[in-house]
C-alpha cells in the first residue's frame, strides 16, 4: 500500500517535472524565435539604410516623375525598402537567370534569403511578387513590379522611352487603366547591365530616402523632385503657337515618348520641338514663316523626310 503510494509519488513528480520541462523549452523557443527575428528585422532595416541609388536610377526617377508631372499627379516618395527589393532582384536575374523556359521576368531563384518562385501566365502566384518587400525589408505590405529587360546596356532614357511607348507600362505609372484605383505612395528604381526594375507600393514607407551612391549624404528634395530638370526638358522642348507653318516628322500619344524620339532630331535640327495637341504630341523639325517655303524645305530633305507634312500653328 505504502509502496504503491510512493510509486504515485514519484509518477507525479515525473509528470510535474516533464511539464516544467516542456513550458521552459517552449520559453527558450519563443525567446528564441523572437531574438532571430529581432535580429533579421534589424539587419533588413540596416540593408535599407545602406540603400544608395546611382546617378542612372536618380535619372529613371526622374523620367518617372516628369511623366507623372505631365499627367498633372504628383511624385512618388522614393523608397529605401522597396529600391533594396529592385536592386536585389535585379541582382538575382543578372546573376542566377529564374527567369527562364515559362519563368518571366518576375521570378526568383533559390539562390538568396527570399521564397524561390516561378512567375508565369498560365499559372499565376501573385505572392511571388507582392511578398517581396516583406521578405526582404521591413516593408510589410504588398508591392508591384514593372520590369524590363535588354539584350543591350540598360540605360534609364532608353528603357523610358519603352515603357512611354507600352500603354500598359503608362498606364501603372500615372496610376490609370486597371491601376485607377490604386495610389501609389511609395517606390523603388534600380538598373543593372541589362536590367530595370520599378517596384510601386501603396503604403508609405517609414524610412528617408536613400543615399546618392558614392557619398555619404541623403537625397534632397530638390534631387529628388529634379524641378530644375524636369522644367528644362519638359518646357523648352514645347513649343509655343507663333502661327508659323512647322514640318512635322511624327506623332505619339504622350509626351515622354515623343521627348525621347525628339533627342535623335535636335543635332540635325536644332530649333525642332514638341507641338502639345488634344490627344497627341507632335514632332516639329523647323518652322517657316510661310506655307511655300516650309513645302520647300521639306521636299528638299528628300529620303525618309519626304513622309513629313506641313502644320501651321
Amino acid at each position: 500500500m505504502q509502496s504503491g503510494l510512493f510509486y504515485k509519488k514519484i509518477l507525479l513528480l515525473k509528470k510535474h517535472i516533464f511539464e516544467l520541462n516542456l513550458q521552459t523549452m517552449l520559453r527558450y523557443i519563443f525567446l528564441l524565435t523572437a531574438l532571430l527575428l529581432g535580429l533579421s528585422l534589424i539587419r533588413a532595416q540596416d540593408n535599407e539604410k545602406s540603400v544608395c541609388l546611382s546617378k542612372e536610377e536618380l535619372r529613371l526617377y526622374n523620367l518617372i516623375s516628369s511623366l507623372r508631372i505631365d499627367n498633372g499627379l504628383d511624385l512618388i516618395p522614393l523608397s529605401s525598402s522597396l529600391t533594396l527589393v529592385a536592386k536585389t532582384h535585379v541582382k538575382d536575374l543578372e546573376q542566377h537567370h529564374p527567369d527562364t523556359s515559362v519563368c518571366n521576368y518576375h521570378s526568383w531563384s533559390d539562390k538568396g534569403d527570399w521564397a524561390p518562385c516561378c512567375y508565369n501566365i498560365y499559372v499565376t502566384k501573385p505572392e511571388c511578387m507582392l511578398n517581396k518587400p516583406k521578405e526582404l525589408s521591413g516593408y510589410a505590405y504588398p508591392a508591384y513590379e514593372l520590369i524590363l529587360w535588354d539584350s543591350e546596356e540598360a540605360d534609364p532614357d532608353s528603357v523610358m522611352q519603352v515603357w512611354a511607348s507600352v500603354e500598359e507600362s503608362v498606364n501603372m505609372f500615372v496610376q490609370d487603366g486597371k491601376w485607377k484605383k490604386r495610389k501609389w505612395s511609395a517606390i523603388g528604381v534600380a538598373i543593372s547591365e541589362n536590367y530595370a526594375s520599378v517596384w510601386f507600393g501603396e503604403r508609405p514607407d517609414k524610412l528617408d530616402p536613400p543615399s546618392l551612391c558614392g557619398t555619404e549624404r541623403q537625397l534632397s528634395s530638390e534631387e529628388l523632385a529634379n524641378t530644375e530638370a524636369i522644367s528644362k526638358s519638359g518646357g523648352e522642348d514645347l513649343l509655343a503657337e507663333t502661327g508659323t507653318y512647322h514640318i512635322i516628322f511624327g506623332s505619339y500619344s504622350n509626351r515622354e515618348e515623343a521627348r525621347s524620339v525628339l533627342k535623335s532630331y535636335q543635332d540635325q535640327f536644332p530649333d525642332s520641338g514638341i507641338i502639345k495637341g488634344e490627344s497627341n504630341f507632335r514632332i516639329s523639325l523647323a518652322s517657316y514663316p510661310s506655307l511655300q517655303e516650309a513645302k520647300n524645305v521639306r521636299d528638299e530633305m528628300g529620303g525618309k523626310y519626304k513622309k513629313a507634312w506641313i502644320l501651321k500653328f
